[in-house]
């Protein structure tokens, strides 16, 4: 028997279906710059322009999905944006060791992947071909010894000798081949000819022989061999010329001696207009084994953007503790990564760079396409990766891109999709036509998950001085998150209080008739009204199938519950299956739900888990079921004012109207 002792057991009894955490958006933007295959997290205007612009504002030609994007921003701190892949390459520049011969280099192709980058890919010295001189005499010297060769031997840079002898065919003695295992080529003389005559002679035939590119000038004849590298010298038997090596050739030669790779952030053209410098002096940079690059773009070469402090040692810290190897330290740059070669010690410094080095061969790749789009949107698919609650599209209103994130959304079941009509159809004479055909026939879409906005909207582009027209998507988005922050999700995103877009204009202003025949076609308006501004006039989704799904409140009401009766009731797998813990469930969802009820969400509700809805087989498989029965509160969408005209004296109490 143990001592008298107190023992502390917790018992949690606070458990509660989690809340919602708040609107969250996501498109996929056609930048040219950012980074690709990886969502990336925007809470402001400035992040949106800082990561995905090259400089920090969106010029003429770029995408206009950033002005979706900054619409809804203008509502909203959360946005994740894709980049898609298009084959963009990424520049670079290549820093030699401090004790290299050679200078620091430019990539001389765009490299696709960074990491697979293989140091030293490119020549340290480049191969050259052997040049020779041939300075040549008076004819005599050819005959001055009888019976004596007098021939010049020329080797190629693949180790064949070649033997170029003189016929004085009107002397006292005529030359012979040397025959010296080479092969001979035969010059025919006078002995009257000069010496440039002598050479201009020689150089014809040296000019025809494959292996050699020669010239003349005067007495001078220059051969270069045509394959580069380190070839036997020439020689010469007599004294007919002098010959001279004036450039020895050599073989191409890679040394080992790059230490550093810089690259872009992220591939795109704006890579090559991204420069560095760098500093190794130890009086300046303060800090043992480190040097300093900084960072200059094209458009100012006076001012560094970034400066960096850094060390090709793993691990390395400075002095305040920090984590300066490149490759950490410059994560968090703006513009440019760095890796380290590890085939050189990390103790060596790369080459100082004192004048600015360019990096080169960054490519923004083709033009994006559909399937382009669409990839990207498979970064989307999985809920447990990323959460968010809104998919717009950015103004690609093509129906491969409409279906694929009508795919995305349904299959996660916790988010919808906005998406807008072309521009085009808009534009057109027959634009209700052509607005109609694209929901109905192009688009043709039947689900509760998307849904579909139009006109454009008329905004001023403060970064270019112009007005243009930019699709309403991210303005649906941003009416969606303020009416979530101000109100409830589930209150409808549209009208005079929660549907105001404050733009100059719409493409399109419908009248009254087609405003009906696009609610008719599940078509979300922007209403214009003289004096009052501008509206969303519409929230339905795209199912067709007449039910409360049609409405878009509706929706987000059930991506607001559905997900967080699915987290909560992940806490009861594994338990025992039996009446305690159906209890438990029924009374945690009650909870749940009576909170919904009281903000307004559902008019009335119910939670069934009890024997009633869980047989026997049920509970012998090991399955609990969970019946929770809804009346979602509905949308006024037609107000019938009834104005009721009454005789003198009539006493209204007694009206049965």
């Amino acid at each position: 028997m143990s001592a008298a002792k107190v023992n502390i057991q917790e018992l949690d009894l606070s458990t509660r279906v989690p809340s919602f955490p708040g609107v969250t958006g996501a498109m996929v933007i056609p930048a040219l710059k950012g980074p690709v295959g990886q969502p990336t997290f925007i809470s402001t205007d400035t992040q949106l322009l800082e990561v995905f612009t090259p400089d920090r504002r969106v010029d003429v030609g770029m995408s206009l999905a950033f002005y979706s994007a900054l619409a809804y921003l203008e509502k909203s701190d959360k946005l994740w944006v894709i980049r898609p892949e298009s084959g963009a390459l990424f520049g670079a520049a290549l820093l030699k060791s401090a004790a290299s011969p050679h200078s620091n280099i430019a990539a001389s192709a765009g490299i696709a992947d960074p990491t697979a980058y293989e140091f030293d890919g490119l020549p340290d010295v480049d191969s050259e071909a052997e040049v020779t001189t041939l300075t040549f005499s008076q004819a005599g010297s050819f005959y001055d010894v009888v019976g004596a060769a007098k021939a010049v031997k020329l080797n190629t840079g693949l180790g064949v000798a070649h033997y170029f002898y003189a016929d004085v065919s009107d002397g006292a003695e005529t030359q012979t081949d040397p025959a010296l295992g080479g092969t001979g080529h035969v010059v025919s003389i006078l002995t009257a000819d000069t010496s440039a005559q002598i050479a201009a002679k020689f150089e014809t035939v040296i000019e025809a022989v494959t292996g050699f590119d020669s010239a003349v000038s005067g007495s001078i004849v220059t051969v270069t061999n045509t394959d580069a590298g380190d070839a036997d010298d020439a020689t010469v038997s007599g004294t007919c010329c002098a010959v001279a090596v004036t450039n020895q050739g050599v073989d191409e030669v890679d040394q080992e001696d790059e230490t550093v790779a810089i690259f872009g952030n992220s591939p795109g053209a704006y890579n090559n207009s991204i420069g560095i410098k760098v500093i190794t002096d130890v009086a300046i940079v303060k800090e043992p084994n480190a040097f300093i690059i900084q960072v200059f773009k094209s458009s100012n070469t006076s001012v560094p953007v970034e400066t960096h402090t850094v060390s090709r040692i793993p691990g390395a810290k400075d002095g305040f503790g920090e984590n300066m190897y490149i490759e950490d330290r410059l994560q968090s740059s703006n513009y440019i990564r760095g890796y380290s070669n590890p085939s050189v010690d990390d103790s060596i410094l790369p080459k100082a760079q004192s004048s600015i080095l360019y990096m080169a061969g960054g490519s923004n790749g083709s033009a994006v396409t559909d399937s382009n789009m669409v990839a990207a949107l498979d970064l989307l698919s999985n809920p447990d990766d990323i959460f968010f609650t809104l998919l717009m599209d950015g103004g690609w209103a093509t129906s491969a891109m409409g279906v694929a994130m009508d795919s995305v959304v349904s299959s996660r079941q916790d988010s919808v999709a906005i998406n807008s009509t072309p521009l085009a159809a808009e534009a057109s004479a027959s634009y209700m036509t052509e607005l109609l055909e694209y929901r109905n026939d192009t688009l043709n879409l039947n689900s509760s998950y998307s849904t579909l906005y139009t006109p454009h909207v008329k905004i001023q582009d403060k970064f270019n001085d112009r007005v243009l027209f930019v699709a309403p998507d991210g303005y649906a988005g941003a009416a969606i998150s303020a009416t979530a922050s101000n109100f409830e999700i589930w209150f409808p995103p549209a009208g005079n209080k929660r549907g105001i877009v404050n733009v100059l204009d719409l493409r399109r202003r419908f009248k009254s008739g087609e405003l009906d025949l696009l609610a008719d076609a599940q078509i979300n308006p922007l209403k214009f009204t003289p004096g009052k501004g501008i509206r969303i006039w519409g929230q339905s989704t795209l199912k067709s199938t007449p039910s409360k799904l049609q409405e878009l409140n509706v929706r987000l009401l059930l991506i607001t519950v559905e997900p967080a009766v699915k987290e909560a009731l992940e806490d009861f797998l594994f338990d025992l299956n039996d009446s305690s813990t159906r209890s438990q469930v029924q009374g945690l969802i009650d909870g749940f739900m009576e909170d919904i009820a009281a903000r307004r969400g559902v008019s009335a509700y119910r939670v069934v888990c009890d024997t009633s809805n869980n047989t026997n087989q049920d509970i012998a498989s090991g399955k609990m079921v969970v019946d929770l029965f809804m009346i979602p509160t509905g949308a006024v969408k037609e107000i019938q004012a009834r104005i009721i005209i009454t005789n003198e004296g009539v006493d209204f109490s007694t009206l049965n109207v």
